[in-house]
């Protein structure tokens, strides 16, 4: 099988996921993947070509979103984050989000139950 051709320059990977076995999956959790980890992604853009990256925290994590941050702190400035929040998020939570690199939240819609937007700062 060939090599893919390189993507063009400053080409970015808007969303994957890590997985690894050192960060607890949430209570509940049914996605279980096998490690899916920073090191073999760095290796999946070194075959792409890539550089830079939106990290999104994974369902399996529920709203723990370390993994996802040590992932952006590894990667530096090249990567971005989505976390996932729950509706009693406070405004300093967001702004330690905000200062590791996360960019956007995810609304993960079924658990433990509907997020009404409302129920958010800053979307009032």
């Amino acid at each position: 099988m060939r090599e893919p051709d390189p993507l063009f320059a400053d080409a970015c990977d808007s969303h994957m996921h890590v997985y690894d076995s050192r960060y607890p999956a949430a209570p509940g959790a049914t996605l279980l993947p096998p490690d899916a980890t920073l090191s073999a992604y760095r290796a999946v853009q070194r075959r792409q070509g890539t550089t830079r990256t939106v990290v999104v925290t994974p369902s399996t994590y529920g709203r723990d979103n370390a993994c996802t941050l040590d992932a952006i702190a590894q990667l530096g400035r090249d990567a971005r984050g989505v976390a996932v929040v729950g509706p009693d998020v406070g405004e300093a939570e967001l702004d330690a989000l905000h200062r590791a690199g996360i960019r956007g939240i995810r609304f993960n819609l079924t658990m433990p139950g509907p997020l009404d937007l409302a129920a958010l700062p800053g979307a009032r």
